[in-house]
């Protein structure tokens, strides 16, 4: 069976004047076909979480991505006309009204498409578009993602655990300037200048305190926005690529056929094909080009970002311990931190 075929088996039921879909097409499409997948291989091996939520939002626009509680498909903002996986569906959309049933069939449709290019992929029986560069810098990507996420992980415990260790020295010092004011002269000398010291070292404390916070800021926002942002280019990257390969495969499927005797509709839908593979390839090449861009961005921004903060924690850190107050001042200058 073509996959063109296996898409049209997709039927999405109505129910209502809304038209709205009562069961996602995409999950219709992975219960399916993991039953085609235990049945093919003999293994019994369904598919991961992580491929499952990956199918269950292939071909789904951004803005249909916002179900309600009631589970309805939701239109974008007023005055956009809806593409489906590359292919508009005709009719213009008002702000918050709900999908034209044309324009679920065809995300159902392309949903489907792209899961059972998946699936044939993990049984062996399709082959994927291989760019071994581009793969190389998103798999570094990612590992750097992870070293610099336990790298936040542990200095935002240091200042958790510095932020204590100041808060029991104020209390400390407090304790002991009560002590000085009660006992003998004998000791609350004593007393008084330990718990002048307690104070120099919490206010010296607090300063240092500042600089690991801002180390602490400028990690979190690489992480969770820059890292983030390049990260989401490469999921739109590696979802065009799962469609190219399946628009490929029809197109070569259909050029083993002959050509020769074919009706007007049938060579309709050969051109047709053609033109959504050209699409698609357009997308697929693009979007690799800005994964490209965003990693070499990424790199520059991250040496650049990582230098200050690097030199800062390391100036205010040496100042801390060495007990030179007007070094750590001077460090907390350097970059405006008042």
């Amino acid at each position: 069976m073509t996959s063109e075929q296996e898409g049209s088996s997709v039927e999405l039921s109505v129910n209502g004047e809304n038209h709205q879909p009562s069961v996602p097409a995409a999950e219709e499409a992975v219960r399916s076909l993991e039953s085609k997948a235990v049945s093919l291989d003999g293994s019994g091996n369904k598919l991961s979480p992580e491929n499952r939520r990956q199918i269950q939002t292939m071909g789904l626009p951004p803005a249909s991505r916002q179900l309600g509680t009631s589970g309805k498909i939701m239109a974008p903002t007023e005055g956009h006309q809806q593409t489906v996986g590359g292919v508009g569906s005709g009719a213009a959309v008002g702000g918050g009204g709900p999908w034209p049933l044309q324009s679920v069939r065809q995300w159902g449709y392309n949903a489907y498409k792209c899961t059972l290019q998946l699936v044939s992929e993990r049984l062996g029986r399709a082959t994927r578009t291989a760019d071994l560069e581009t793969e190389a810098a998103v798999a570094a990507l990612r590992e750097s993602r992870r070293r610099y996420e336990a790298l936040l992980n542990l200095a935002s415990a240091l200042t958790k655990h510095f932020q204590a260790m100041c808060d029991t020295q104020r209390v400390l010092a407090d304790a002991f300037l009560d002590l000085a004011r009660q006992e003998p002269p004998a000791l609350a000398t004593d007393f008084q200048q330990s718990a002048d010291s307690q104070r120099a070292l919490q206010r010296s404390g607090e300063q240092l305190l500042v600089a690991l916070q801002a180390f602490c800021t400028a990690l979190s926002t690489l992480v969770n926005r820059t890292f983030e942002d390049a990260l989401r280019t490469v999921s739109a990257y590696e979802f065009a690529r799962v469609e190219f390969d399946a628009h490929r495969g029809d197109l070569d499927a259909l050029s083993v056929r002959p050509s020769h005797g074919r009706t007007g509709a049938e060579v309709a839908k050969a051109e047709e094909l053609k033109r959504q593979y050209e699409i698609r390839q357009q997308k697929f090449e693009q979007l690799r080009h800005d994964v490209r861009i965003k990693v070499q961005f990424l790199d520059e921004n991250k040496i650049r970002v990582m230098q200050k903060q690097l030199r800062l924690f390391q100036s205010a850190v040496s100042a801390y311990f060495s007990g030179n107050q007007e070094a750590l001042e001077a460090a907390l200058r350097q970059i405006n931190i008042k």
